[in-house]
């Protein structure tokens, strides 16, 4: 799937390419030494909260889809947005990324740089520095970023929910999973809502600015948040665990997008599962002591049943139904 037309990075050797990569990285607020040093130098951090995660190729992503649609750059914003995400769910804002490329010998300069556009392109929209990471040679691409973020106030944790609060989302689920169902069945956006369904699987957005809004406004009545990497089913399960509680959600209140119902219907399959099962929205699930403006209320967190000890309980039609699972690594 390479173009051969292109110079390929072992023309460049490591140096090089570490040189080539450095010219495209801007040093922002937060970071007083960046790449070219044996370690990086930042200011000092109130609360430092660090988060990593790493995208391989055949598990997380697929080359012939990334070169298709001529996307590297939208691979090197979706390998930093997912680590955003996360500081943004704990009340954190980013510093600096480190990142750790595994990347082909012969791979194309050409996708290389793509990738590196999108990460700057990240880096700058949520305002912090790529400040240093590493380069090695392996068969097949994967990407680990490392980011450094700081806590203005006490980063909020999956632990901390109470009996009563209630359960809100910041924007609608299934965009991602509508669109890898397009991915996987090989289905050309024929529309602009088909389009958006893409782009929302490559190009997630992390809630960043929501949350520090929402901190400003609510603070303290912010109890417990996540984000929504692996799905909902998967995820909730997490701030009761963390929290010995249970999370009642209400299908019905699940907020799915028009774009996701309209592709549901021309291809009859279910847009809940999509919500329910499907990851990679990168929305944030919050447990709050009220209402949330413009937040989506979709269920409330109840005592644990010591005798089910149900996670998540989820009903629809005021009928509790089976627990469906979402995304799982092993």
């Amino acid at each position: 799937m390479k173009n051969n037309s292109h110079p390929k990075i072992q023309e460049l050797g490591e140096f090089g390419l570490i040189d080539h990569l450095a010219e495209k990285i801007i040093t922002r607020k937060g970071t007083v030494l960046g790449i070219g040093d044996d370690c990086a130098i930042l200011e000092p951090l109130q609360t430092p909260v660090i988060t990593l995660d790493t995208l391989v190729e055949n598990v997380h992503f697929r080359r012939d889809w990334i070169v298709k649609y001529s996307l590297a750059s939208a691979l090197g914003w979706k390998s930093l947005a997912v680590s955003v995400s996360d500081l943004a769910a704990m009340g954190a804002s980013p510093v600096a990324a480190f990142l750790s490329l595994s990347v082909p010998k012969d791979e194309d300069l050409a996708f290389i740089n793509g990738l590196y556009e999108g990460f700057e392109q990240c880096a700058k929209t949520y305002g912090f520095t790529i400040a240093g990471g590493d380069t090695v040679s392996s068969p097949i691409l994967n990407i680990s970023a490392t980011l450094v973020g700081n806590a203005f106030t006490a980063p909020i944790r999956r632990s901390g929910a109470q009996v009563g609060d209630i359960i809100s989302v910041s924007g609608d689920l299934g965009d991602s999973a509508a669109g890898l169902y397009m991915l996987q069945n090989e289905i050309a956006a024929e529309s602009v809502h088909e389009e958006f369904l893409l782009k929302r699987h490559f190009e997630p957005l992390p809630r960043l600015h929501e949350m520090q809004q929402l901190i400003e406004k609510y603070g303290d009545k912010i109890h417990a948040a996540l984000d929504l990497s692996d799905g909902l089913s998967s995820d909730a399960k997490h701030i009761a665990r963390r929290s010995n509680v249970s999370l009642q959600i209400d299908l019905d209140s699940l907020p799915i997008s028009v774009p996701a119902l309209e592709l549901a219907q021309k291809y009859e399959v279910s847009p809940m599962g999509w919500a329910v099962s499907g990851g990679e929205d990168y929305e944030i699930l919050i447990c709050s002591s009220e209402e949330i403006e413009g937040w989506i209320p979709i269920g409330r967190v109840v005592a644990r049943d010591v005798s089910t000890k149900k996670d998540v309980i989820f009903f629809r039609d005021n009928q509790e139904i089976e627990t469906p699972i979402g995304w799982r690594h092993f």
